[in-house]
């Protein structure tokens, strides 16, 4: 039966027809090869469907609500300018805009000219022309950017893109550690790597000692984004490792997890005012709030 939605779709194969091995665009599961840059992305299943939502144009933005309910106002409810349609949504929003600055400082992302909106294919057309590593990271920040929507229409609004940047380069790369063939010498690959310790040295950096006379704060943060609450640790300890002084405490709220390791950092300093040495180091494995103090100036 003759429709809209399956001209669209023959035009579709048509534009991409270099890329087609002749089967029906319909076919969901990865025969035709345009299909496959989504069905064979190196990104959990999720994010797959997520991807293929995006550009069949199935998301539920307000602009596809609209058509089925009139009733449902097509404004982006993210920063209420213009038509919230899938490019909007996961691009153009200044929440999109702000998420993406901050991935660059990680990712090697298309310029900014690669995202425009040319159109209902802008989606696979950014996919098309990347390579398969950047090919899962657009679609990783693109499906956070959902998730950041979703948050601010059916959740409380908190998710916020500086634990997200984070979150998404710590993910991406665990997914693909993971995910990463390793053959033997029998050509048999293992599901998943596990490292082996390394016969001329450790594999993890242990902790390290501070100068004689000198003592070291070690500081770590946890914190929960649904409800605000968070705790943090502190262990002082002296150039020969012995523990001067340990701290467990209750945070009941903070805004996001960097303020709780910026506290747990403040609580440190606190301890180590009181304990009489030549100097007092204070280390965090928070990159950001140790950049933070290196952009400030020295403070030991």
């Amino acid at each position: 039966m003759f429709s809209v939605r399956s001209a669209y779709r023959l035009g579709i194969e048509s534009a991409l027809s270099a890329l087609s091995t002749g089967q029906s665009s319909s076919a969901p599961n990865g025969d035709r090869q345009v299909w496959n840059i989504i069905w064979k992305a190196n990104v959990p299943q999720k994010l797959r469907i997520f991807a293929w939502k995006a550009v069949t144009n199935s998301l539920d933005v307000r602009t596809n609500l609209n058509r089925r309910i009139t009733s449902v106002v097509p404004v982006s409810v993210t920063c209420g300018c213009g038509k919230e349609d899938i490019h909007h949504a996961l691009v153009s929003c200044t929440l999109d805009v702000a998420l993406r600055h901050g991935m660059r400082d990680w990712w090697n992302l298309p310029a900014e000219s690669a995202f425009r909106d040319i159109g209902d294919e802008w989606f696979l057309d950014l996919l098309i022309n990347v390579a398969a590593v950047d090919r899962s990271r657009i679609i990783f920040l693109l499906w956070r950017v959902w998730h950041h929507r979703n948050n601010i229409v059916h959740g409380d609004g908190k998710a916020s893109v500086a634990a997200s940047v984070p979150y998404l380069k710590n993910y991406f790369e665990t997914f693909i550690s993971c995910t990463r063939p390793v053959l033997d010498v029998k050509g048999k690959s293992a599901f998943l790597q596990v490292p082996q310790p390394d016969p001329e040295g450790p594999l993890i950096s242990k902790w390290a000692a501070p100068a004689e006379h000198s003592v070291k704060a070690n500081v770590d943060a946890g914190w929960d984004a649904k409800t605000g609450r968070g705790g943090l640790g502190v262990v002082i300890r002296d150039h020969h490792g012995r523990v001067i002084l340990s701290e467990w405490k209750h945070i009941p709220y903070c805004s996001s997890v960097e303020e709780a390791e910026i506290l747990a950092c403040l609580e440190g300093m606190k301890h180590l005012s009181n304990v009489p040495c030549d100097k007092g180091i204070v280390e965090s494995d928070c990159l950001r709030v140790a950049y933070l103090h290196l952009k400030s100036g020295p403070c030991q």
